[in-house]
């Protein structure tokens, strides 16, 4: 029978990330068939600060941590849960933070049964499913790609602030004092989006191997300037993934099926997992592209669309095959060819 103090492994820190605090919730090293109730843990909160991240570690080394060590995980919550996953990073780089998708730990913590939702609490889950999952160390993204990411960030909220600032407009020309200050806001909301898609193609043009992929994914069709950099931004580069359907499933682009038994068959959909953003941009650009009959993206919806296939099952294929395309042509090197052409020797599809 296994001895209490026999617990070998790693230990987790669940961290719940707020913009001025965050919750930390220490698990010790998972034995299978043997759980730690969670009210049990030992729990603590600290400040979201280079200051709160060092009471942090002196806490979590008063907890009398195994050998193996600890490692934290967190949920995504934009800039917050980077910002300390950076703070931990540099601080105690062994700890190795996680950030995993918010959505699987929802469903996680659902599992759980738990009674209560409280701060603490979701960081009692969050250590749990560190110590049962074991999640992959968080990466940040390289400056050029992280900067391009936020520039991009910004210029979508720009558009959609821009969109909703005009449709106002619209609505006020009945009042025209009114009108006037809108105006002004619509005007602002113009200078600004220049301004940010400047920033964006000097950001790029200062960087060889960014303005090189960007140029090279603009061969495309249906892609231009803002979709390659949307996707590089939000994806980086495309040629870290070692498979096109790796790529495929983290932008959430890959089929999901429905099916149990005999009698459930369901339609098959896109998984949706991973970010919206590159799936608004692409689906957009697919139909750009499905609208030149001369490219094989139209050509191969045309075939779906021929043989029965939905049409937007068929636009989600396109987009999948655009995303592969993009990525083939990082790997290999070259611009995109319409012509069916003989692979070449160690060339990666």
């Amino acid at each position: 029978m296994t001895n209490e103090n026999d617990r070998t492994g790693t230990a987790w820190a669940g961290l719940d990330v707020a913009k001025g605090t965050f919750d930390a919730a220490m698990h010790p090293p998972w034995i299978p068939g043997r759980p730690v109730p969670l009210p049990d843990l030992p729990k603590a909160s600290f400040p979201r600060t280079g200051e709160g991240v060092a009471g942090f570690l002196a806490w979590l080394d008063g907890t009398n941590p195994p050998a193996d060590g600890v490692r934290a995980v967190m949920e995504a919550t934009g800039r917050y849960s980077v910002e300390l996953a950076e703070l931990l990073s540099a601080a105690r780089p062994s700890l190795a933070p996680a950030i995993v998708d918010p959505k699987s730990a929802c469903h996680f913590a659902r599992s759980l049964r738990l009674r209560n939702k409280t701060d603490r609490s979701d960081a009692a889950a969050l250590a749990r499913l560190g110590a049962e999952r074991c999640p992959e160390p968080w990466r940040p993204p390289t400056p050029e790609y992280g900067e391009l990411q936020e520039m991009g960030r910004q210029r979508a909220f720009l558009v959609e602030s821009l969109v909703t600032a005009r449709n106002r407009l619209a609505e006020t020309e009945a009042v025209p004092a009114v009108a006037r200050v809108q105006k002004q806001v619509v005007v602002g909301l113009e200078k600004a989006l220049a301004r940010i898609e400047e920033l964006m193609r000097k950001h790029v043009a200062k960087r060889p191997g960014l303005a090189g992929a960007v140029r090279r994914l603009s061969t495309t069709p249906g892609v231009a300037f803002v979709t390659a950099t949307t996707v590089l931004g939000e994806l980086g580069d495309l040629a870290r993934f070692p498979t096109s359907r790796s790529l495929g499933a983290f932008a959430g682009l890959s089929p999901r099926r429905f099916e149990s038994g005999t009698s459930v068959h369901g339609r098959t959909r896109m998984c949706k997992q991973g970010s919206p953003r590159v799936r608004q941009i692409l689906y957009m650009a697919a139909i750009a592209a499905v609208r030149r009959p001369n490219n094989r993206l139209a050509r191969s919806y045309a075939a779906m669309v021929e043989a029965g296939k939905p049409r937007m099952l068929a636009l989600g294929a396109t987009m999948r095959k655009m995303l592969v395309i993009m990525r083939a042509m990082l790997v290999n090197g070259t611009d995109y060819h319409d012509e069916t052409a003989p692979r070449r020797q160690g060339s990666v599809a």
